[in-house]
């Protein structure tokens, strides 16, 4: 007998990471952008700055209206969120409504609402931008941050975002908490830009695993020379990637009542965290204005996928074009905002108190890995120094 394919063998895999869509760097590689949505949802042709049909345009509010499942409407600083339970219910009800607005049948918004979608994974690419060589302002403007971590790019993180498929996929999408979703790997700058998308992959799937496949795959996730990126816990430190130290407490807030880190590590590790931190905003702000990805919508699954990369690149669209779009305004603090606590959370990776040393299937030379704890320390030793003498403030 002939060997399987890997898409024969996993045809989860031929939906999402191996269907040639998703090879192209529009659609699984650099997804930023970013632009604020009318809260009439009359969008110009411009949004997507290509010529369409006026059909276009319109299935362009319907994608935008579906996908938003607009705590927005009614409301334009009240906030409604669906709880997971009625995010499904919300959906339907909210493409009827769309089916009224535009006097169209559900099959005409349905096709609409597709060929829109693959239009914005299209032109993608243009909204997704890799970092630059300069360093980031919010690190260049923060004594907390410059020097120490001038040659860091962002921040990389993992989050699991609802699916449905059928019962005879669900094994493989099925995470540790028995609930089925995609693992959804962001490279996301201190701007609350993303840098880098990649959706597809099951939920049992390790964050790990996911960034081995970001940086093996065709379209790969760069990372310039000399630069890095900050990872949480749940991976390893190697070249490219500067991870917390795992022995030592990690939180994303400040020391309260008159507490202060102990030794250089532990001092690392806090500073570490409140820039990582931009992860967190990243996801609180694109889940406020997308609510969609809270729920699992009944489409097919390379829909979803698409759909994760979609409302990723309109983000950052709204981001590039309107910076002082009050949502995002909400979440530039170093903390995420309030509002977090009224949102149904998207599941991401607990943390436990014994973590195992993660392993990576990349192969690094014993030196590299041993210059990238190297440059770690170096960045605690010379933090902790300045701290001592009062030279950075906390």
């Amino acid at each position: 007998m002939a060997e399987q394919t890997e898409s024969q063998r996993n045809p989860a895999k031929l939906n999402t990471l191996d269907n040639p869509c998703f090879q192209n760097p529009s659609f699984t590689q650099n997804i930023a952008g970013s632009t604020s949505l009318p809260t009439d949802y009359t969008l110009s042709l411009s949004l997507l700055q290509t010529p369409f049909s006026l059909s276009s345009s319109i299935s362009l509010n319907a994608l935008i209206l579906t996908s938003t499942l607009s705590p927005f409407a009614t409301h334009r600083r009240r906030f409604w969120f669906p709880k997971h339970e009625d995010a499904l219910h919300s959906t339907l009800t909210l493409t009827r409504a769309v089916q009224e607005l535009f006097r169209y049948s559900g099959e005409t918004i349905s096709r609409h609402f597709n060929n829109v979608l693959n239009a914005i994974m299209a032109i993608s690419l243009d909204f997704f931008q890799p970092p630059g060589s300069n360093v980031p302002p919010e690190i260049l403007d923060d004594p907390r941050f410059y020097p120490y971590f001038k040659d860091c790019v962002g921040a990389i993180d993992g989050i699991h975002i609802p699916v449905m498929v059928g019962v005879d996929e669900q094994g493989p999408f099925r995470n540790k908490n028995g609930l089925l979703s995609q693992n959804v790997l962001a490279a996301c700058s201190f701007d609350l830009k993303f840098h880098y998308v990649l959706a597809g992959w099951e939920g049992s799937a390790t964050d790990l695993q996911v960034l081995n496949s970001a940086l093996t795959r065709r379209n790969k996730l760069h990372v310039p020379e000399g630069k890095y990126y900050l990872v949480d816990q749940k991976y390893m430190n190697m070249p490219g990637f500067i991870a917390p130290y795992h022995d030592i407490p990690y939180q994303s807030r400040e020391y309260t009542g008159g507490y202060h880190p102990q030794d250089a590590k532990e001092l690392f590790n806090l500073r570490h965290s409140l820039l990582r931190n931009a992860t967190d905003r990243t996801f609180g702000a694109l889940k406020v204005r997308f609510p969609i990805l809270l729920s699992a919508p009944p489409y097919p699954l390379q829909t979803q996928v698409k759909l994760v990369v979609a409302t990723c690149a309109i983000h950052n669209y709204i981001r590039r074009e309107n910076p002082d779009d009050w949502l995002f305004k909400l979440y530039e603090q170093d903390h995420v905002s309030h509002m977090e606590d009224s949102l149904p959370q998207l599941e991401a990776e607990q943390l436990t108190a014994h973590i195992e040393t993660p392993t990576v299937d990349i192969a690094f030379e014993t030196e590299e890995l041993e210059i990238t704890s190297q440059l770690r320390d170096a960045i605690a030793t010379e933090l902790w120094s300045d701290y001592i003498n009062d030279i950075s403030p906390m």
